[in-house]
């Protein structure tokens, strides 16, 4: 008598089941529930829920409104994207990318010199 494990067990299921949708063979499936995209698919759609009855209808009034915030977020999107443009064009350029990169190199804490707190006439400088 052989031994089985639980994967065996697992394997020896799906086999007899096959497709959860059609219940044909898995064959060459690259998933271990169906045996096709189409069945997949309409698996997904009879689980799918309807929208509810009491959404509210578009009407052309709401498409005109929706029409014109998206052409203001385009719009807002490419002066977005123009301006971002004209802020990187020194980086394209490897000599005004050096100029850049040295403007804004991190050199460490700014220390200010100053005055001694007590002059020592003695002491050699």
């Amino acid at each position: 008598m052989t031994t089985m494990d639980g994967m065996d067990i697992v394997d020896r299921i799906d086999a007899v089941t096959g497709c959860h949708t059609c219940g044909g063979p898995l064959g060459g499936s690259v998933s271990d529930t169906f045996c096709g995209e189409p069945c997949q698919w309409a698996w997904h759609r009879s689980r799918a829920a309807a929208p509810p009855d009491d959404w509210p209808e578009f009407d052309a009034e709401a498409a005109e409104v929706l029409a014109a915030h998206m052409e203001a977020m385009v719009r807002f999107v490419d002066e977005g994207w123009a301006g971002l443009s004209e802020a990187l064009q020194p980086l394209s350029d490897p000599r005004g990318r050096a100029f850049w990169l040295r403007q804004r190199r991190n050199t460490g804490p700014v220390v200010q010199s100053r005055a001694p707190r007590a002059i020592n006439p003695r002491r050699a400088r």
